[in-house]
């Protein structure tokens, strides 16, 4: 059975500092989240998959913990949330960051698979993760894998694959990637539950239903039974 996971939920705002770098999960409403992490010694941040309609709430935030967002990072192209990306950066003066393969016209920093982004002594590693969408990508760093829709914690699955640029071949070749990685990370998804728990990488292996899979064919019956049960979402129109 895996261990009690971290006491940290969206309901919480909790900081939580690793010897040095700190990182927090922001919104405590819904189930979509934007994660910081930052360098708290010289007062550097990296804001990750912001809301709109949230943008002065995330500004106060960082003020008030003596923090500066030096770049906007979006983990790939939101289909059911409008992110505050464009808006922020536009207003800080920061850069939009976004995967090389994505459409996003306001995004002005485009990476690869392997790139660091860096803001004072925090480095987090680019991996490219396609599948629930073209420009996903994870970061990856400090304890810590920040997965947006590719990857959820424990037994949360993954992120649908027939919304716009979904591919269930290179989601399931993206997965196959997990197990290079450390099973102590911390799963940080793009949505969970309000109050939901922090699993790690290891016990999300053991948990979740598609990282089980053993063949392509059980990956794509999990996805499909999981377009029924979920149905339309809301936002795409």
């Amino acid at each position: 059975m895996p261990n009690k996971p971290p006491d940290v939920s969206a309901g919480h705002l909790q900081v939580i500092a690793h010897a040095g770098p700190m990182w927090a999960q922001l919104n405590a409403e819904g189930w979509a989240r934007t994660y910081v992490v930052a360098d708290p010694k010289n007062g550097e941040a990296i804001l990750i998959d912001p809301v709109h309609g949230n943008e002065n709430h995330d500004v106060e935030w960082l003020e008030h913990h003596g923090l500066s967002c030096t770049m906007l990072v979006n983990t790939h192209t939101h289909a059911d949330h409008i992110t505050s990306s464009f808006v922020l950066a536009e207003s800080l003066g920061v850069d939009y960051v976004m995967h090389e393969a994505t459409s996003v016209p306001k995004a002005n920093r485009l990476v690869s698979d392997g790139d660091l982004l860096s803001a004072g002594d925090v480095s987090l590693r680019v991996m490219h993760t396609p599948g629930h969408t073209l420009d996903s990508m994870t970061l990856v760093g400090h304890g810590l894998l920040i997965t947006g829709d590719f990857l959820f914690g424990g037994p949360g699955g993954v992120g649908r694959d027939d919304l716009p640029g979904g591919d269930l071949g290179a989601h399931w070749n993206s997965i196959s990637h997990l197990k290079d990685l450390d099973p102590s990370l911390l799963v940080l998804s793009g949505h969970e539950p309000p109050g939901a728990p922090i699993w790690t990488l290891g016990e999300t292996l053991q948990m979740s239903a598609p990282l089980r899979c053993s063949t392509f064919d059980e990956y794509e019956a999990w996805q499909r039974d999981e377009w029924v049960r979920l149905g339309k979402v809301s936002k795409i129109d």
